[in-house]
């Protein structure tokens, strides 16, 4: 339990110092900020790829507490902190959202998922997208579909 515990906190230390930085830095435009929340997302989650498939598939084991102690608010800082991004961006007529949490979420469930989907080798031993292209497809199919025309 305790190497579990080690792992989560490992994962969280690496995700969130880097993208809640982007995340918060209002000196950047809405769009390019969502546009390197979502390639620092996708390129960390591939890099760790393992340590977020199994924080993923066994975070029920570590408790809240746990949790908490090891990277803090980290969680509800990424998703509030999007969440506000999406928001505020909407409110200047960048993006178009009925509603920036389910929009929040919706970016993060897009992005955890390739912890699941992804391999560097593709059947018929084809080299598949790197972690850079696939953001970019990632922030074209669910963040475009935030950006206002």
């Amino acid at each position: 339990m305790e190497l579990l515990a080690e792992m989560n906190g490992r994962m969280g230390v690496i995700f969130f110092d880097e993208i809640l930085p982007i995340l918060q830095d209002e000196s950047i435009g809405h769009e390019e900020r969502l546009r390197r929340s979502v390639d620092v997302h996708v390129r960390v989650a591939i890099a760790n790829q393992r340590l977020f498939e199994i924080y993923f598939r066994e975070r029920h084991e570590v408790s809240e507490q746990t949790k908490s102690r090891l990277y803090g608010s980290g969680e509800s800082s990424y998703v509030s902190s999007l969440s506000k991004l999406l928001k505020d961006g909407t409110d200047a007529g960048v993006f178009a959202t009925a509603d920036a949490t389910v929009a929040a979420f919706t970016i993060v469930g897009a992005c955890n998922w390739i912890t699941f989907w992804y391999r560097s080798k593709l059947p018929g031993g084809r080299k598949a997208l790197g972690a850079t292209d696939i953001a970019a497809i990632v922030f074209d199919t669910v963040g475009k579909g935030l950006v206002t025309r």
